[in-house]
């Protein structure tokens, strides 16, 4: 799950290995873009379903056929899948309940071009990462 206040994506990379020892991870992976989906999905304005601009829920949820990224906020709801290929979720599946782990950072900032992320949104590609910042909690792994 990659996102920032214009949009969001999820992107399943698989991986060559063992637990403990992942190596050769594909780059592209299997992956779509919220605002491919509805370019009115989020945003930080009252307009999009989703104001990035106030606290909101984001969950995750992917089974051996299905990768799904879902938002709550104010009684509003969003989804989309962004990967069906039932046999790409499925390995990942696999590989993620061999000992993969969850791990979050805020990257980007000047000289990193993140037009691949929002770059159809309008957004300009640098990012000012030294005034970003998220704030995570009631987080939970299932």
């Amino acid at each position: 799950l990659e996102s920032n206040k214009y949009t969001i994506a999820g992107t399943l990379h698989t991986c060559n290995g063992s637990p403990g020892n992942w190596n050769d991870c594909d780059r592209g992976g299997c992956q779509n873009n919220a605002f491919y989906v509805d370019p009115n999905m989020l945003c930080p304005e009252d307009r999009c379903t989703i104001n990035t601009s106030r606290p909101f829920a984001v969950s995750h949820y992917q089974d051996s056929s299905i990768a799904n990224i879902y938002m709550e906020q104010d009684g509003r709801s969003a989804d989309f899948n962004f990967c069906s290929d039932g046999g790409y979720s499925s390995n990942m599946a696999s590989q993620a309940y061999a000992g993969m782990v969850f791990t979050a950072s805020l990257w980007g900032g000047g000289g990193i071009d993140m037009g691949w992320l929002d770059g159809m949104t309008g957004c300009p590609g640098d990012c000012d990462i030294g005034s970003a910042s998220v704030t995570m909690s009631d987080f939970r792994v299932f």
